[in-house]
């Protein structure tokens, strides 16, 4: 089974925004079920189990792709899946808030509490991953591409994981 949630924030979206008309970072609420959109998915997931949890975003500063991890110790599936979709848009150079990617990946094993602290909020792929997801991919396109192209890797991405999590392999997405 998958679990699809498109677009949490179309009136964002539409205005070119991160916030939603309230002024709310919602990837920084997901701690905060009084928000009547996070309190709904919250609701909604509560209960699931999730191999993959995977979040597709765009950043308007990277000058390519890259990937937020968050794995079980031991356990990595960034490098692999950015393989697939570089040829598309390479992946980014440089530091991506203070950290230098490896490879495109930026992979966290532990310390979740402190990031939200350093973030200022709970992010959608920390939640699904302290609560129950096995890996959270925050996968993030840079905005200076074309459209067709960003979409062409969110595609390609989520086949990648969707062949991680194929027939014979169990879990959800």
């Amino acid at each position: 089974p998958v679990l699809i949630l498109p677009c949490l924030n179309p009136w964002g979206l539409i205005n070119n925004r991160r916030e939603d008309p309230e002024g709310r970072d919602l990837n920084r609420c997901f701690d905060r079920p009084e928000v009547p959109l996070i309190g709904a998915i919250l609701e909604l997931i509560s209960g699931w189990k999730f191999t993959f949890a995977v979040s597709l975003h765009e950043d308007f500063d990277a000058g390519g792709l890259y990937l937020y991890e968050l794995a079980r110790q031991g356990e990595s599936l960034g490098p692999g899946l950015l393989e697939q979709v570089e040829e598309i848009i390479p992946r980014h150079q440089g530091r991506v808030e203070g950290r230098v990617p490896r490879d495109g990946v930026l992979r966290r094993t532990r310390g979740m509490a402190g990031i939200v602290r350093e973030i200022g909020g709970m992010p959608e792929a920390i939640h699904l991953y302290l609560n129950g997801a096995r890996s959270a991919l925050t996968f993030e396109t840079p905005s200076e591409y074309s459209l067709y192209r960003r979409v062409q890797c969110h595609v390609r991405f989520l086949e990648g994981v969707a062949s991680l999590a194929g027939p014979g392999k169990g879990g959800n997405c």
